[in-house]
């Protein structure tokens, strides 16, 4: 996360951090680094995910190659609507583990700010 987007705050164990990143593995990186440090206790991550100019079929196009390169989703019934910087999933799955698979997929999109995942698990 360049440092010039980044904001930390720190008080009595809990870690605050602000700012913005391009994806959300970033965000959960900057967190999973924060937690690790010696005397945090709390992580409070407001960090938003910038979102870019996506054209929504581009995005539904890459989040369907995903779920095809994926044996556990590629036989699913799932769909995916755009609206903005945020994926809604619906549909189903077989299992929890292809729920956050899903979930992870729709996430690794360039431009997604926001995952609703109302996937049902069959299972």
């Amino acid at each position: 996360m360049p440092l010039d987007r980044a904001g930390v705050a720190a008080d009595r164990g809990i870690v605050t951090l602000t700012g913005s990143v391009d994806y959300n593995f970033q965000r959960e990186a900057v967190e999973h680094d924060a937690i690790r440090l010696a005397g945090v206790r709390e992580v409070a991550n407001l960090i938003a995910v910038s979102s870019f100019e996506m054209l929504a079929s581009d995005a539904a196009d890459r989040i369907a190659l995903a779920f095809e390169r994926n044996a556990e989703l590629a036989d699913d019934e799932v769909s995916v609507t755009i609206e903005g910087a945020t994926v809604t999933l619906g549909g189903t799955v077989r299992t929890w583990s292809e729920y956050g698979e899903a979930e992870a997929a729709a996430w690794r999109a360039p431009g997604v700010g926001e995952v609703v995942n109302n996937l049902l698990v069959t299972d």
